[in-house]
């Protein structure tokens, strides 16, 4: 899981470069903070793993969603880095629900 967030904000970073100017300091500037508050997240989980941690991520990663799709609406990404992030987020969904699941009594 770990691996698959920091190569989200990899992704991120490296695609900064070609978001216009006037969109990098706003809603992708905002989809960099999302992704390193989910590291930060997620590193706190792996110390005290409780399902407080857990709720947080999935709402950080559902913001993340939501500031990815508008990027696309904006213009500020195309389609297929759009579909390549989407895949990386559904990814990360998939296990944060997945440990959920498992922590929920």
């Amino acid at each position: 899981m770990f691996s698959n967030v920091y190569e989200l904000y990899k992704t991120l970073h490296i695609l900064s470069a070609q978001i216009p100017k006037f969109q990098r300091y706003t809603i992708w500037q905002k989809c960099q903070s999302k992704a390193l508050e989910l590291l930060e997240a997620l590193i706190s989980m792996s110390h005290q793993r409780d399902r407080t941690h857990l709720y947080r991520m999935s709402d950080q990663l559902d913001t993340l969603k939501v500031f990815v799709r508008l990027a696309k609406d904006t213009h500020a990404i195309d389609s297929k880095k759009y579909v390549n992030l989407q895949s990386k987020l559904q990814e990360i969904g998939r296990m944060i629900g997945g440990w959920i699941k498992f922590a929920s009594p």
